[in-house]
């Protein structure tokens, strides 16, 4: 209905101060158990068919949580993901 929540003031802040912020995926990424379990596989050292065969799930199908996992801890590999692991994830 066009109400406002915010005073005038406040929304004006809110918009000119919105672009300081910044996502940190090492403090912000939400990840699936699933995605969990096939870091923590990669952290063993297993390939993709040990961790899909360790899941009961298809080769493909860890190949899509991998992908989906790069891009919300914002690396390259899995090298990267390990690491990135070894740093925010408890054993």
């Amino acid at each position: 209905r066009g109400e406002c929540y915010f005073s005038q003031k406040l929304a004006s802040y809110l918009i000119t101060h919105s672009g300081n912020y910044r996502y940190n995926s090492t403090e912000s990424a939400l990840l699936t158990h699933r995605e969990k379990e096939i870091l923590n596989k990669l952290r063993i050292g297993a390939s993709n068919n040990e961790i899909a065969r360790s899941l009961f799930i298809s080769e493909n199908t860890v190949k899509t949580h991998l992908y989906n996992l790069f891009k919300k801890i914002a690396v390259k590999n899995r090298t990267q993901a390990v690491s990135w692991a070894n740093d925010n994830l408890r054993r």
